[in-house]
């Protein structure tokens, strides 16, 4: 169900396969240590993942039109700051 959007979890409500799926697994930036890992986790990609590589510090969401970095856009549009 890609794109079913957001769900505001309430107290004592079931949490079911189907909305860890739709919900919780497509709404995350999921961290890799390099893109060797995140191929190996990740066999195909889908439209509007973002994953975080710890080797090189990008940030990389996926379209079809423009897969890869968004470091370098991110960068020039925002002042980042390191912790």
């Amino acid at each position: 169900m890609a794109g079913a959007g957001f769900k505001d979890f309430q107290a004592g409500e079931v949490l079911t396969a189907v909305d860890v799926d739709t919900y919780l697994m497509q709404q995350t930036v999921m961290v890799f240590a390099s893109t060797a890992a995140r191929g190996s986790a990740i066999g195909t990609p889908t439209e509007g993942m973002f994953s975080y590589l710890k080797d090189t510090d990008a940030l990389e969401y996926y379209t079809q039109a423009h897969p890869g970095s968004l470091s370098a856009r991110v960068a020039a549009a925002l002042k980042l700051i390191s912790y």
